[in-house]
């Protein structure tokens, strides 16, 4: 057994590796997600294949009618009516947290604050 005293280095990198472990993952992650956004499918096809082992073409990626006609009948009422409630949900939530512009003004017309 090993005793680290509570105010030696050792106890704060043991105490702060998972921090240091999720910034890096954040991080990764970041990356990836900047690079699909820049290169779009072709970065799709390569973190498919290099996390999932699956070659895929960009033909591949494109849903067909077909598929899009079948998922349409699947949707039963209800799904689609709780859709709409998680859909509002997460909108009031966002307009809620939205900082608003505000003014206050003294009795002579002095802008107090903004």
């Amino acid at each position: 057994m090993k005793i680290i005293r509570s105010s030696s280095k050792k106890l704060e990198k043991i105490y702060n590796r998972q921090f240091l472990r999720s910034k890096r993952i954040e991080e990764k992650v970041r990356r990836i997600l900047e690079d699909v956004r820049t290169s779009g499918d072709e970065a799709v096809i390569k973190y498919t294949r290099k996390f999932d082992k699956v070659k895929l073409s960009p033909k591949q990626l494109k849903v067909s009618q077909i598929e899009i006609s079948g998922a349409y009948q699947n949707i039963t009422p209800n799904f689609v009516s709780n859709l709409k409630i998680i859909i509002e949900n997460v909108n009031r939530f966002y307009r809620r947290s939205i900082r608003k512009s505000w003014r206050i003004k003294g009795g002579d017309g002095l802008v107090l604050g903004e």
